[in-house]
């Protein structure tokens, strides 16, 4: 049951962040569109709603045994840390926001969602120091060369 809901969590957060993505561009092509950081303000701020909606989800389920795990993550450490990612996902979307005024849709979309793969795989073995397996080499190289071909 746990990996089917995992894999129910990541199959819906890699659709919601691609619709993240398609509303980006329909927002700069669409009349009365406002500011890039306006734009990417209410965005992040939906976000936090939407998280602290699901959390407070989450304890309303579970209140015994969930609880104390999402507990252990709100302390001070793990708070800054989500910050200084959420600040990193920010960045991210105003710069994707930008891009989208000067780069067309069928070029910006695979280089990030390239750029996103290689970045993950790369941050995963030189910071958490996973170990990754020779076909997980060549997949990483295949996304970074299938990115690079985009980019020309």
């Amino acid at each position: 049951k746990t990996r089917i809901t995992f894999f129910v969590l990541c199959l819906t957060i890699f659709f919601l962040n691609g619709f993240t993505g398609v509303i980006a561009k329909a927002h700069q092509i669409g009349e009365g569109a406002v500011d890039e950081v306006s734009f990417t303000v209410v965005s992040c701020a939906l976000t936090a709603i939407f998280s602290l909606i699901l959390l407070g989800f989450v304890f309303w389920l579970d209140r015994r045994e969930k609880s104390r795990e999402v507990m252990t993550v709100l302390k001070i450490k793990p708070v800054c840390i989500m910050a200084l990612i959420g600040a990193a996902n920010y960045t991210g979307n105003y710069l994707h926001l930008l891009a989208a005024n000067d780069v067309p849709a069928s070029v910006q979309f695979p280089l990030v969602s390239g750029g996103v793969i290689v970045l993950s795989a790369l941050v995963s073995f030189f910071i958490f120091k996973e170990k990754l397996s020779l076909k997980e080499w060549i997949s990483i190289g295949g996304a970074f060369a299938s990115t690079v071909l985009f980019a020309f």
